[in-house]
């Protein structure tokens, strides 16, 4: 499995989340949590070390364009974010009342 711990830790974060004492993303309307929740995701799979020589090549080879061509869009360019956090959830909303 890719990112074993990192998988872990995001799959407790969110599980206690479920609890509406302990989440703060329950009153967010669902576009706003989805946006966090990736956001989220993709910044604890980047913390990951086994991906970090990917992660700088990726980063390194975006930076060299933009200096290349000002003016791109690099939003679609491969590399660019994990994929796994660009996934929709089935755990909105975030708590499961009582």
């Amino acid at each position: 499995d890719r990112s074993p711990m990192e998988n872990h830790h995001l799959a407790a974060a969110f599980a206690l989340m479920r609890d509406p004492r302990l989440s703060f993303m329950a009153r967010m309307p669902r576009e706003q949590w989805e946006k966090l929740r990736r956001l989220v995701i993709e910044l604890v799979l980047a913390t990951d070390m086994k991906q970090h020589f990917s992660t700088i090549g990726a980063f390194s080879a975006l930076h060299r364009l933009s200096l290349n061509n000002p003016t791109a869009d690099l939003s679609t360019c491969p590399g660019r974010g994990t994929g796994a956090a660009r996934r929709g959830s089935s755990d909105y909303p975030p708590s499961v009342g009582s």
